[in-house]
């Protein structure tokens, strides 16, 4: 397996719809751990464009192929905390 560049906790995904673009699926949560942002545990997480998502073993590859684990349980269904 790839190098695991981040570790994300109370995950989610969303769909991000721009005008005269397509559709794109990002991964949204707060960081564990961060290859580039090594200061920001604890805070909110809204990733780039996912060009996969494999819930069985709860990781994803954002479109660069960079390896995102889902950390515990994913977030509950409804509204986005605010801080997201």
């Amino acid at each position: 397996m790839a190098e695991i560049f981040a570790e994300i906790r109370e995950w989610g995904f969303v769909l991000l719809r721009e005008p005269n673009r397509e559709p794109t699926v990002h991964v949204v949560g707060y960081i564990v751990r961060h290859g580039r942002l090594v200061d920001d545990t604890g805070e909110p997480y809204i990733g780039s464009s996912l060009r996969g998502i494999d819930l069985e073993q709860r990781i994803v590859r954002n479109r660069r192929g960079k390896v995102i684990t889902l950390v515990g349980e994913p977030l509950p269904p409804g509204r986005l905390p605010y801080d997201l």
